[in-house]
């Protein structure tokens, strides 16, 4: 580890070394659990007479497995994990070397399709509330005088015009439908998996990319992507009420799945087999089937003094060893069919690749991680510490004269476009002499 104020080794970017968490922790200043964002969408009214739309986007699996209550999130737990996050190389770094959340995990663990165009396009926010009106049949008020336009609507707001208090009318035409699909939607993906800071609050910009259901996104690496974006963001916020926000629902049930630190208990015994607990979700339709999240929905997660909670989980992943990891969790036998989508785009799971959601581009670094896919370890590549702080100076809030991000990040979308040419092409084995190796 450097002395002074310099990063602890070369490969970090000083700019963000000297705001990380870790840097505070090792400094011996105070720094407190993180609340975390979003989760749940199980208050806004979900009507059967969406699915058609909402299979055609390839949005079923993710919607009929999240459309539930959340499980209780770790706050703590997750927050050391954080701690350990590095925005250098997206991944965390643990005593025996890295792991992280990739595109195998994102479509296990969610049902997100993966293969699919960028998750971009234009953010104008002009006329925003005459296209909202359009697409899902009514428009937002126009701000209070000298207030700013924030191309934006609350959550509360849209439950209130298209949810459990003005549901879809029973015989509604075809276009009224798809509206209240669209606004569900706008919801759910908002609230589950872009989540912002606040925590309750649509960008318009995820909406008008429901306006066509036949338009195949790549869904699962735009959430990894911004899930990314949000971990860099993190673990560099010290204030007592800093959060994370992004599909955090999936990195706590990644964490359950590899790491035993914060893992709870299983609470009902049927939820783990799902033969055995009739919900009318698990039939002949591939689509419809359960995603690997289901066997956590009904958890006993531990509680107590968060802050003791804290420093207990921080001392867990300080000891934590290779072995006690679960290193290729997929491999078991869940005793339920998983659903279709899980496992469609696998071809593309070991991609290094750059991932899109509008504004971010964050790079799928799969050679750092190849333990996690059973393959042998070898030295990752180096990234240009450049090319990285760049990349990460894109974002909505301070380039809002940009208003098309596909046009902006079209380098990376043509490099997105060409995945299927960069998987990585390491087939042999995980090899303990080889890890040690690394390690060094």
């Amino acid at each position: 580890m450097a002395d002074g104020d310099g990063p602890w080794y070369d490969g970090l970017i000083d700019e963000w070394d000297k705001e990380h968490r870790a840097r505070a922790i090792e400094n011996g200043h105070l720094v407190v659990a993180m609340r975390m964002r979003g989760h749940s969408a199980d208050d806004f009214t979900y009507d059967p007479r969406y699915e058609p739309y909402i299979r055609r986007l390839g949005l079923l699996p993710f919607v009929l497995q999240f459309k539930r209550r959340a499980p209780p999130v770790n706050h703590a737990a997750l927050t050391a994990l954080v701690d350990r996050w590095r925005p250098e190389t997206h991944s965390f770094h643990l005593p025996f070397g890295e792991m992280t959340m990739t595109l195998e995990d994102m479509a296990m663990i969610s049902g997100l399709p993966i293969n699919g165009q960028a998750v971009t396009g234009r953010v104008s926010a002009v006329n925003w509330r005459e296209r909202t009106g359009i697409l899902i049949g009514v428009q937002p008020d126009a701000p209070e005088e000298g207030k700013a336009d924030t191309a934006r609507v609350r959550h509360s707001w849209l439950k209130a015009v298209r949810g459990n208090t003005n549901p879809c009318p029973q015989g509604a035409n075809d276009v009224v439908v798809q509206q209240y699909a669209r606004a569900y939607l706008w919801y759910v993906l908002t609230k589950v998996v872009f989540s912002d800071a606040t925590g309750n609050s649509a960008l318009w910009m995820f909406l008008e990319l429901l306006n066509n259901w036949d338009t195949q996104y790549s869904w699962g690496s735009a959430a990894l992507a911004y899930l990314y974006r949000q971990l860099d963001l993190a673990c560099r916020r010290k204030g007592d009420t800093s959060s994370l926000a992004g599909f955090v629902w999936s990195l706590s049930v990644w964490m359950w799945e590899r790491i035993p630190v914060g893992r709870p208990d299983i609470k009902d015994p049927n939820m783990a087999n799902p033969r055995g607990n009739p919900d009318g979700l698990h039939d002949d339709d591939p689509y419809r089937r359960p995603t690997l999240a289901y066997y956590w929905e009904q958890v006993t997660v531990y509680t107590g003094s968060s802050h003791v909670r804290y420093k207990c989980y921080m001392n867990e992943l300080d000891t934590l060893t290779a072995e006690q990891v679960h290193w290729l969790p997929y491999m078991e036998d869940r005793d339920y069919d998983l659903n279709e989508m899980c496992t469609r785009d696998s071809h593309l799971w070991r991609a290094r690749c750059p991932m899109i959601c509008f504004f971010a581009v964050e790079w799928h670094f799969v050679d750092r991680v190849a333990r996690q896919f059973g393959r042998r370890q070898g030295i990752p590549i180096e990234e240009s510490n450049k090319e990285m702080l760049s990349l990460h100076r894109f974002d909505r809030r301070n380039n809002q004269d940009i208003s098309d991000w596909a046009n902006k990040h079209r380098a990376w979308i043509e490099i997105w476009n060409q995945r299927d040419t960069l998987v990585q092409s390491e087939n042999r084995p995980h090899n303990q002499s080889a890890y040690q190796k690394y390690q060094v």
